[in-house]
């Protein structure tokens, strides 16, 4: 009955998480054993059920981090911008070159990084060492860019270039992967 007035996306979210409705009114649908604290809607949850509080309280953000990771992300959005700006005054074909260039290199210098630094997976966001808040977070992951790549390739479909777009996407993926490669190769080489 009370889900009726929550957005569904919001009834939706919750369900993805595995929370059955949290918003319920109806005993036989939650068995309510503590209530979510942080978001103030009251909503009950079940036994071994993660509240909002627990799941804001399991991120960790360190403000330092927080800082290395956004001056980075700043940095490799303008480099970005800049190569593709550069590219695009010099290419005027229709295979989006700018973007994929630079998510091939994106990717080449962060296998090579990732094992140089001997970044772990569990710890891929930086939270704790400087180089990979500043460099692989932030200046990496701001001047490689998935949305651009969906974004060129839909623009060519629409312009009825599929078969330009399906090839663009397949490339990237399998070139970013086979850069990513290489740049762990190359740094395992260097030892």
């Amino acid at each position: 009955m009370i889900d009726r007035f929550r957005p569904k996306a919001e009834v939706q979210r919750f369900e993805l998480y595995g929370r059955k409705r949290p918003f319920a009114a109806s005993g036989s649908e939650t068995s309510p054993s503590t209530n979510c604290q942080r978001c103030g809607s009251g909503c009950k949850l079940r036994d071994g059920e993660v509240g909002h509080d627990q799941l804001f309280r399991a991120i960790k953000l360190n403000p330092v981090d927080v800082m290395w990771v956004g001056l980075g992300g700043g940095i490799g959005s303008v480099l970005r911008w800049r190569i593709g700006r550069l590219v695009g005054e010099r290419y005027k074909g229709h295979f989006p070159l700018g973007t994929f260039l630079i998510n091939i290199s994106g990717s080449l210098v962060i296998g090579y990084l990732s094992v140089l630094f001997n970044v772990e997976w569990h710890n891929r966001y930086g939270h704790g060492m400087v180089v990979n808040a500043l460099v692989i977070t932030g200046v990496l992951g701001g001047y490689t860019t998935f949305s651009s790549m969906q974004l060129d390739a839909a623009r060519l479909a629409a312009k009825q270039h599929a078969r330009l777009a399906a090839f663009y996407l397949l490339l990237s993926v399998a070139t970013g992967l086979l850069a990513a490669l290489a740049g762990a190769a190359l740094a395992r080489a260097k030892g």
